[in-house]
């Protein structure tokens, strides 16, 4: 959830509309989507990424983790690096051969 709103909080500081959110949690998402529970720790939180979407005209949707190499990568260099948050301008070499597996739907189940 933290994930999905974090990027939609750097979408809006880079005044960027237009993009297609994959998530390959779909509780999440599901939350997002619709109302969520009158008592949830994170209803704040819901409806200000319901805001943010519509507002920068994104769409959310769920991919199995599978079917999301590059996230996948991302992810696991993100919680390698000491820093909180970071922002890649330019795609790394390593995420560009993924990148078009994701796009051409290939999907390798790891062991």
């Amino acid at each position: 959830m933290w994930a999905i709103y974090r990027g939609l909080t750097i979408l809006f500081q880079k005044e960027t509309k237009g993009v297609d959110i994959e998530s390959y949690l779909e509780l999440a998402i599901n939350q997002i989507q619709n109302d969520p529970c009158l008592n949830s720790p994170y209803k704040a939180l819901i409806e200000d990424a319901k805001f943010l979407l519509k507002r920068y005209d994104c769409s959310l949707q769920h991919t199995p983790k599978e079917g999301n190499k590059c996230a996948d990568l991302l992810a696991n260099m993100g919680v390698a690096q000491d820093e909180h948050v970071g922002v890649l301008e330019e795609s790394l070499e390593e995420v560009k051969a993924l990148a078009i597996d994701d796009m051409a739907g290939v999907s390798v189940l790891k062991d």
